[in-house]
């Protein structure tokens, strides 16, 4: 046997954990079968590494941003072999916020561009809505433009940064409030929900916005910097639920986690379960979405996710009751956090309506 050692070229500066990659290792061994399995490879020096036997191998990296990178190699007898991956630097998609020690200094350009933070400055606002006891405060983000830093006056900070085509938004410190994005522009107004407060090793996350400008849309995305909830995020936003699966067992736990040991930090426990819905595995979480529902500070998403559970359930359906008081408390507590749940909200309450009409039938005949 052999082994081969597979790391990337890039990290987190700062992070003592680094954030895992999908990728397959296709082998076809020396008279013997092909095969392939599915393993997760961490950002940075440390890498991972497998035994395999001697033939050709083929892996292949699947980044959360969408960028497929591959290697081959023949692989000989009792010789370890070392394969490198140099992804491509980008600030538009994940993991555009990480280290590229070998790339780095390309971002350098001389002289002074405009960006895209110059051009919103004259036709748009960004402003940062935060409740706090009932009271909504508002920080106009553009007073930050000149300098690319300020304090909040909600709490936390955020810092500024931009090129010819992005502006970002890095919030530091968001806690014990919930929080909205508005932008403002002679088209319209756009309004987004910031996921905080988001705790990881009993740390506050920083949360970034980033806006992509194409043509004369500008395209939202949020990105939390949590190391190992980061990337199945992305790879769901990106529509790759294959290299999403990896990360089952990694949001179970974390989900369990989240709630259990700090009730405090809902926020990751139900992102954990809209992922496990669209894995089609929310039986792994169901028996504590009550408690997610009613954990403090809680938002609408987890009564979204208990009526959703209920409704789905086949052991539940002749008691609907319960989904409609679940459904009428999600509606209660406003906007849910995810947009995953409006259109769970709205199909729940469409199919109560729907079962409750047909009972009034069944009764008046």
């Amino acid at each position: 046997m052999s082994r081969i050692r597979l790391r990337i070229d890039a990290y987190i500066d700062g992070s003592a954990v680094q954030p895992e990659v999908a990728a397959e290792v296709w082998e076809q061994p020396e008279g013997g079968a092909p095969s392939v399995r599915s393993i997760r490879v961490p950002l940075g020096d440390d890498g991972t590494e497998l035994d395999i036997a001697p033939g050709t191998v083929l892996v292949q990296l699947r980044l959360p941003s969408g960028e497929l990178l591959s290697e081959h190699r023949t692989i000989e007898r009792d010789r370890d072999e070392e394969i490198v991956f140099y992804p491509t630097p980008s600030q538009n998609t994940w993991p555009g916020w990480v280290r590229y020690p070998k790339l780095a200094q390309q971002h350098e350009t001389p002289g002074k561009t405009e960006t895209l933070l110059d051009r919103l400055a004259g036709e748009a606002r960004v402003e940062l809505w935060s409740q706090r006891g009932g009271q909504w405060h508002v920080d106009d983000l553009r007073s930050a433009f000149e300098s690319g830093a300020a304090k909040l006056a909600a709490g936390g900070g955020v810092q500024l940064s931009s090129d010819a085509s992005t502006a970002s938004f890095l919030f530091q410190g968001l806690g014990g409030a919930r929080y909205l994005v508005r932008i403002v522009r002679p088209t319209g107004a756009s309004v987004g929900i910031l996921p905080v407060p988001w705790y990881y090793d009993d740390r506050l996350v920083d949360v970034q916005l980033v806006l992509t400008a194409e043509r004369d849309c500008l395209s939202p995305q949020v990105i939390v910097r949590d190391p190992s909830m980061a990337p199945v995020l992305a790879y769901f936003q990106g529509g790759d639920r294959g290299s999403a699966r990896l990360y089952e067992d990694e949001v179970v736990r974390r989900a369990h986690d989240a709630l259990y040991h700090k009730l405090q930090n809902p926020v990751p426990a139900a992102a954990g379960a809209y992922l496990l819905l669209r894995l089609g595995r929310l039986d792994k979480v169901r028996s504590w979405l009550e408690n997610l529902a009613n954990a403090p500070g809680s938002h609408s998403d987890g009564w979204i996710l208990l009526a959703t559970s209920l409704l789905s359930s086949s052991e539940r359906r002749s008691a609907p009751s319960e989904a409609t008081r679940a459904l009428l408390e999600a509606t209660a507590r406003g906007i849910p956090l995810f947009a995953e749940g409006v259109p769970l909200l709205r199909d729940g309450l469409r199919l109560v309506a729907s079962r409750q009409r047909g009972d009034d039938a069944v009764e008046q005949r």
